[in-house]
């Protein structure tokens, strides 16, 4: 309500958790048009981690009301140079990533192995590229619940010849027919589970046998 000039006496102090002062700090402003100016307060090295509260106080002739102001804030330790609050959410959010990362892979391996395209044979003569396309639905089914497990299981039928890392079939054998029954009864010796085909698909005119797997061991 002033004028002109008036000095202000300032008074900065900072407060722990449990109210106890920690510092103290005083200084006068003159203040004739300027209302507000930055004031920086150095905390000493040794100050513990926690909540802190900065208080603010001024002081000047014909003054009617109090003048105080304060806020809390936190001190916190580093680590690599990051503070403790900013490592923790970037580490969150690292596992994030990690975990969505993987769950995608999962997912997609998942995706791969059950649509899979094995039976590109066009070197096959046309009178046996069925029976090339009924194993390689059967080992497509096979190898999503058994994993690579299906491709071991096809490899000890005599006479195959198999890419392992696609799964695609490069040779059913000389009897391709004679192939299918001795890898059913090869995937039923190992697991000891049944498998059982239904005629319910067509593709491209023809009909493919689709292979149904029990989860459980054959009674």
């Amino acid at each position: 309500g002033s004028d002109r000039r008036v000095d202000v006496a300032v008074e900065y102090a900072v407060f722990d958790e449990s109210d106890r002062q920690i510092l103290k700090q005083t200084e006068t402003v003159a203040v004739e048009t300027t209302a507000s100016f930055s004031k920086l307060i150095q905390l000493p090295d040794d100050l513990p981690a926690g909540r802190y509260r900065a208080w603010s106080s001024i002081n000047y002739d014909g003054q009617e009301f109090p003048a105080i102001s304060q806020f809390e804030f936190s001190v916190e330790k580093k680590i690599l140079g990051i503070f403790i609050g900013q490592f923790r959410i970037i580490f969150f959010v690292f596992l994030a990533l990690i975990s969505g990362i993987s769950i995608i892979f999962f997912l997609n391996r998942r995706h791969f192995l059950r649509h899979y395209v094995y039976h590109d044979c066009p070197d096959v003569p046309e009178r046996e590229r069925i029976y090339y396309e009924i194993l390689s639905s059967i080992l497509k089914e096979m190898r999503y619940h058994l994993g690579d497990a299906a491709i071991e299981i096809f490899q000890g039928v005599s006479g195959v010849k198999i890419e392992k890392k696609s799964g695609r079939i490069l040779s059913a054998g000389p009897n391709p027919a004679k192939t299918i029954a001795l890898f059913v009864l090869e995937y039923e010796k190992k697991t000891g589970r049944r498998l059982s085909f239904s005629l319910n698909e067509q593709k491209g005119g023809r009909v493919i046998k689709k292979s149904n797997f029990e989860r459980g061991p054959t009674p």
